[in-house]
């Protein structure tokens, strides 16, 4: 008779539908990742008192290729189980520290599981196995004991279960009940790595680079004032200086279209300041916004502030106009209009306008569907 140890999880997921690469898709809610779908789980033991890892997770629809279960004794991992999808098989691993491997051949991990010498760690992890240059794995993590997945990433030049080669790419975000805490990011040379950590908002946290050989082996650490790394240069230590630009990993909701950024920022420069974006004003502020470093309300407060802008001398009609085109991609209806140049009349300022639009449901939809962080233009107190 068959020995049967049940572990079943029930996942309170949705199917998305399939999405690319994190460059293009803003994962802020867990929900919004297509390959976090509901499944269970369950270990069983064959005739031969092997164990197989059983599950309904949907390998076909999402492109997964292995789940892996990882038992420890003790702090160190010592036994995994890989079910893979493509073979209908589990295949059992042992511990890749040398020397605290205590349990040894695949009879003896058998027999640690089911008499519980080893404990099955808290996290799950579901992901593809292609170690390919070209062709990008993403991995997915969950924790029994939150019942929730935690972790998304995606590797270029991946080498297996924790790994990438030199000119690789690390792109990882990390959930706290279902929503975005923080992403990372990561870029391998041939001697060390440069690590990236960034809020939900995009802004980085810190960064550090190490290098394992060479003429400058050692650690880095970034210095936000300078833009240095311990007083070098990124092109110094191996890597491009506009690395430390790249944008973080879904820090905006939804797909970010390039097309409506660059639209949003084009009617900036159009309306407010009467003049078309230079290239490298277009690049600048498309970086800015796609990152999340800036918000919407960042751009339209700055050009409405601008000495360019205030030059144009224009009327308080104009003013309302000018906001609503750029900001709701609308003209402003008449009460509207006279609402707000009564009050701008009556002495409000500006700001007062924009905070009005930017607190608006209609503005922050508006965003959402162009990927940009709303932001909101708050209005200064004036103290008598």
């Amino acid at each position: 008779m068959k020995k049967l140890l049940v572990i079943a999880i029930a996942l309170l997921m949705s199917i998305a539908i399939m999405g690319s690469a994190l460059a293009e898709y803003g994962y802020t809610t867990v929900s919004k990742i297509p390959q976090a779908v509901d499944f269970t789980f369950e270990v069983t033991f064959d005739d031969k008192g092997m164990p197989q890892v059983v599950t309904d997770y949907p390998y076909e629809s999402t492109g997964a290729t292995e789940m892996t279960l990882v038992y420890h004794n003790g702090e160190y991992e010592d036994i995994s189980l890989s079910y893979d999808f493509a073979r209908k098989t589990t295949n059992i691993g042992h511990s890749y520290y040398e020397g605290y491997n205590t349990i040894q051949g695949d009879e003896a991990a058998a027999n640690a599981i089911k008499d519980g010498t080893v404990t099955l760690d808290d996290i799950i992890h579901i992901y593809t196995d292609y170690n390919s240059m070209t062709t990008t794995d993403w991995f997915l993590s969950y924790s029994i004991s939150k019942k929730a997945y935690i972790e998304y990433e995606e590797r270029t030049n991946s080498q297996g279960y924790d790994g990438i080669g030199a000119g690789g790419e690390r792109k990882l975000i990390s959930y706290e009940n279902g929503k975005m805490d923080h992403s990372y990011y990561q870029k391998r040379a041939s001697n060390g790595d440069l690590c990236i950590t960034y809020s939900k908002e995009g802004k980085i946290l810190y960064a550090d680079i190490y290098l394992y050989e060479g003429a400058n082996k050692g650690f880095y650490d970034y210095n936000r004032a300078t833009g240095h790394f311990s007083g070098k240069k990124l092109s110094e230590l191996g890597y491009n200086d506009d690395d430390i630009n790249t944008p973080a990993p879904a820090a905006l909701g939804d797909k970010k279209d390039p097309n409506l950024i660059n639209a949003f920022i084009a009617r900036c420069y159009k309306n407010i300041l009467s003049r078309e974006a230079t290239a490298e004003e277009l690049k600048s502020w498309r970086q800015d916004l796609s990152s999340g470093s800036k918000t919407a309300a960042d751009i339209v407060d700055q050009f409405a502030a601008s000495k360019e802008f205030k030059g144009t001398k224009r009327s308080f009609a104009d003013m309302v106009e000018t906001l609503y085109l750029t900001m709701l991609d609308r003209s402003a209806d008449p009460a509207e209009k006279a609402d707000w140049i009564r009050k701008l009349q009556n002495g409000q300022r500006l700001k007062s306008v924009l905070n009005g639009i930017t607190t608006s449901q209609e503005y922050i939809n508006l965003c959402e569907t162009c990927g940009l962080q709303p932001g909101v233009v708050k209005v200064p107190v004036i103290i008598k």
